[in-house]
């Protein structure tokens, strides 16, 4: 019995699972680029490897191409690679390795150290995409509006637990996302 027991634990604990993603990037209805996205989960170590490559024409055809790798264990940053290109030229590059206690930051060649925790949740994409993505926004593309939030992110980000895992929507979140104004219904 002890050994069934130990390959069943054996099994479930080196199995893993795999994801493909393919999206199609659009600007104003018209088909721009696209983003491939491969997520990997094996034991205790999550991979995403992430293509993107946009090419418009303004006045000349420029050519964007941006590149993720990224490695969790245990839910924690182990390393990652960011390259940028300009038409087939490298733009710009980062890489973040885990070290004794601190992170190694190698962004275009200048070195710096991070002390902290980089978790899943701090650093993830949304890789199910959210039904209502017009609530997700970059720090440098904020309506004037939602800055507010940023202060309030940051307050609640320390007290609330982080989401790790995938979840369902709220069953009442249809009728949420018709109240444009919900920062008085914020529970502190």
């Amino acid at each position: 019995m002890k050994v069934a027991l130990f390959y069943i634990f054996l099994f479930t604990t080196t199995m893993g699972w795999s994801q493909n993603l393919k999206y199609d990037i659009l600007y104003n209805g018209k088909d721009v680029g696209n983003l491939d996205a491969v997520i990997t989960r094996k034991g205790n170590t999550l991979n995403l490897d992430l293509v993107s490559k946009v090419v418009a024409k303004v006045i000349i055809t420029v050519e964007v191409k941006y590149t993720m790798k990224v490695k969790y264990v245990n839910d924690e940053l182990y390393s990652s690679t960011v390259i940028t290109y300009l038409n087939g030229n490298v733009r710009s590059s980062m890489q973040v390795v885990k070290k004794n206690g601190y992170y190694l930051v190698n962004e275009d060649g200048d070195l710096r150290k991070f002390y902290g925790k980089i978790t899943i949740s701090d650093g993830i994409l949304c890789i199910v995409e959210p039904k209502y993505v017009d609530a997700i926004f970059s720090e440098d593309e904020l309506p004037d509006d939602q800055i507010p939030f940023i202060e309030i992110n940051a307050e609640l980000s320390e007290v609330w637990p982080n989401i790790t895992e995938e979840k369902d929507q709220l069953p009442e979140a249809d009728e949420y996302a018709s109240i444009k104004e919900k920062k008085h219904l914020l529970e502190r």
